[in-house]
């Protein structure tokens, strides 16, 4: 019996180990998109104090329009909280009361899903807590968004 499969099949999955442990986030990065020399991503880190973010809405109730996040700490969800910060209301039976906050602390935002019933989706995958960048998609329900900062 040959002795190369074995080598081979070594080899490539050597291989494999050494770039998935190259190319995985740093240790300090709370984005997970940060890769070695860098210690934050650029599209995450706020260029300036008076920079704005907003979202602006692809699909659901709010489709077409752009919601710019002022206060420090915006609330997402199906029905309106005691009315402290801002809030975004979403008129869709995906959405659960309090679903989703978005907070503005040094110099970027972070998404913490609230226990929602059907999950928060970034970029495609489901997500508790992450700091988000520029152009991330973000399902909540049914309602598509795009983050961005201006």
């Amino acid at each position: 019996m040959p002795l190369w499969p074995a080598i081979v099949s070594s080899a490539s999955g050597l291989f494999l180990v050494g770039w998935w442990l190259w190319r995985r986030p740093l240790a300090g990065c709370r984005c997970g998109r940060c890769r070695r020399r860098q210690q934050r991503h650029p599209r995450c880190v706020l260029s300036s104090v008076d920079a704005r973010a907003e979202l602006q809405f692809r699909s659901g109730p709010m489709g077409g329009r752009t919601v710019v996040l002022e206060d420090r700490i915006t609330a997402i969800g199906s029905v309106a909280s005691d009315g402290t910060g801002g809030e975004i209301v979403l008129a869709d039976p995906a959405v659960s009361q309090e679903h989703v906050r978005i907070e503005r602390s040094a110099g970027s935002f972070t998404l913490r899903d609230l226990g929602s019933t059907n999950g928060t989706f970034v970029n495609g995958l489901k997500h508790k807590e992450l700091v988000l960048c520029g152009d991330d998609a973000i399902l909540i329900g049914n309602s598509e968004a795009v983050f961005r900062i201006r």
